[in-house]
């Protein structure tokens, strides 16, 4: 079950009633967000943490996750693109920066 319907399902608010609250039309954009099969948009991850004090990060975990992910790949390349391209100053703090997102630089 996705995080945002485990937040809902620990209050006594139904899918309508949040839909109502969101100013949405219907609740099939709800639904399939509260089901995984739809990023939510930010006003949705916002009212779920003020409505069920929940933190952000966990209403945020999968799309965190899949970031961290793709910035993993994305900080590999980007060092060595930067290795060759630059011998500025400022190069060994910036291949040290990103080295923290790649899989060499996780503890």
């Amino acid at each position: 079950m996705h995080v945002l319907k485990k937040a809902r399902k620990r209050s006594p608010l139904t899918l309508d009633d949040v839909r109502m609250l969101l100013k949405q039309k219907s609740w099939g954009t709800l639904s399939r967000v509260e089901n995984g099969k739809r990023y939510p948009s930010l006003e949705m991850v916002v009212c779920y943490h003020v409505l069920f004090a929940e933190p952000l990060e966990v209403l945020l975990k999968r799309e965190i996750e899949e970031f961290r992910l793709f910035l993993e790949g994305y900080a590999e390349a980007r060092i060595d693109e930067i290795t060759y391209q630059s011998n500025g100053v400022d190069l060994a703090e910036r291949i040290h920066f990103l080295s923290q997102f790649t899989e060499d630089g996780k503890n």
